[in-house]
C-alpha cells in the first residue's frame, strides 16, 4: 500500500466529521495553501474571479513580453498558469480567453522576436485547439468568435507550417 487514500476513504471522513469540524479543517487550509485560497475567493466573489483571471494573465504576458528585459517564453510556465487558473475557476469562458490569450501572445513574440523552433509553434497550435473545443463544448463560439477570426486572419508568416496548421485547426470547428 502506498499510503494515500482513495477519494472513498476521504468521503468516509468528512461524513464522520461534524458542521463545526468540516469549517474548522476547511479553515486551516485557506490559510495554508494559496491554492485553496484563490479557489475559496473565486468561488465566492466575482472580484475573486476577476482577480484570478488578471493575476494569470499577467503570468502569460511576463513570460512573453515583461515589464523589463526580454522575455523567456517558457510555454511550460504559461501552459501552467492556464492549468492553476483551470484549478480555481469552473468558468470555461475565462478559461478559453486565457488559452487564446497564450496562442496570441505566443505569435506576438515570434513576429517580434523572429522564428522559433518546431515545437513552440507545436505548443501553440495544441493550445489554438483545446481553446476552440472549449469554446465550442460550451457553447462560446458566439462570443469568442471575431476574436478566433482575428487570429487567423492577422497571421504574420511564420515557419514550421504554423499558418496552415493553425487555418486547418481553426477551419475544423468553424465552417468558412
Amino acid at each position: 500500500m502506498t499510503g494515500q487514500i482513495h477519494l472513498r476513504q476521504l468521503k468516509q471522513h468528512l461524513n464522520d466529521r461534524s458542521r463545526d469540524e468540516l469549517i474548522a479543517d476547511i479553515s486551516i487550509l485557506y490559510g495554508r495553501f494559496a491554492a485553496v485560497k484563490e479557489y475559496y475567493e473565486v468561488k465566492i466573489t466575482p472580484e475573486g474571479l476577476e482577480r484570478s483571471f488578471a493575476k494569470y494573465r499577467v503570468i502569460i504576458s511576463n513570460e512573453f513580453f515583461p515589464e523589463r528585459g526580454f522575455g523567456k517564453a517558457r510555454l511550460s510556465v504559461a501552459k501552467k498558469a492556464i492549468t492553476d487558473f483551470g484549478k480555481a475557476s469552473s468558468s470555461p469562458k475565462y478559461v478559453a480567453d486565457l488559452m487564446l490569450f497564450f496562442v496570441e501572445t505566443g505569435i506576438e513574440f515570434t513576429s517580434t522576436y523572429g522564428d522559433i523552433d518546431e515545437a513552440f509553434y507545436r505548443s501553440l497550435q495544441g493550445m489554438y485547439s483545446r481553446a476552440l473545443e472549449c469554446i465550442f463544448d460550451n457553447d462560446l463560439a458566439p462570443q469568442f468568435s471575431d476574436r478566433c477570426h482575428s487570429v487567423i486572419s492577422n497571421l504574420p508568416k511564420i515557419g514550421w507550417w504554423f499558418n496552415e496548421n493553425l487555418s486547418e485547426i481553426h477551419a475544423q470547428y468553424f465552417d468558412e
